[in-house]
């Protein structure tokens, strides 16, 4: 009886419950990584499950629940990538430079993310990463560090955040073989890891790790 009002406003909704069930929703990591794949792989959650972990999850005060939400978002762009490409990428470009820190530091986790998602779908047909991400795109990628330099945003407050988020951002733009050979970004991008490795006994575990 209970299930039935859900089969009939929701739907897929047996399907889905059936699959997230107690034990599967009690994992977090299982929840943004596996359950939200399977619900969006229903064409009428797919944009609406990527738009909620962009508005609403991406900026969450819990720095887990940032990092899970932009791998999920990684999970998600292999299945809408032209959306993700088109649509969610500018949104989280802008997000980029928010005065918010939170938000700030999971935008660059999650244009990290999709950046290498879409990578390894172009890689499938030995295409490169470009043919998903225009120009404005990669010059968006390109320019984060710079400006959170020039903000001064790696030191004081979140400076540790934001940090680990550009580690994290050079790591994925590398393996997704961005066009910035001989680009001075990749000075920029040196300075950081070296001045980080010099202050590494600063910095706290669970960041250095990451780092």
């Amino acid at each position: 009886m209970g299930l039935r009002p859900m089969e009939g406003t929701f739907p897929h909704g047996i399907d889905i419950l059936t699959t997230a069930d107690y034990f599967a929703v009690g994992n977090r990591s299982n929840c943004f990584l596996v359950i939200s794949v399977f619900i969006a792989g229903f064409p009428e959650y797919t944009q609406p499950m990527i738009d909620h972990l962009v508005t609403m999850k991406i900026s969450h005060w819990d720095g887990v629940i940032r990092e899970l939400a932009a791998r999920a978002l990684h999970n998600l762009a292999q299945q809408a990538p032209e959306f993700s490409a088109t649509q969610v990428f500018p949104r989280l470009l802008s997000m980029t430079l928010s005065p918010d820190l939170h938000m700030r530091h999971g935008s660059i986790l999650a244009c990290a993310e999709v950046a290498y998602a879409l990578y390894k779908l172009a890689a499938q047909e030995n295409r490169p990463v470009t043919d998903h991400l225009d120009e404005q795109a990669v010059q968006g990628l390109k320019q984060i560090h710079q400006q959170l330099y020039d903000r001064q945003l790696y030191r004081g407050l979140g400076g540790q955040l934001m940090r680990q988020a550009v580690c994290v951002l050079i790591e994925k733009l590398s393996l997704s073989k961005m066009p910035f050979r001989g680009d001075t970004v990749i000075d920029g991008w040196q300075w950081l890891i070296n001045d980080t490795l010099r202050h590494l006994h600063l910095i706290s575990s669970h960041s250095r790790q990451q780092m």
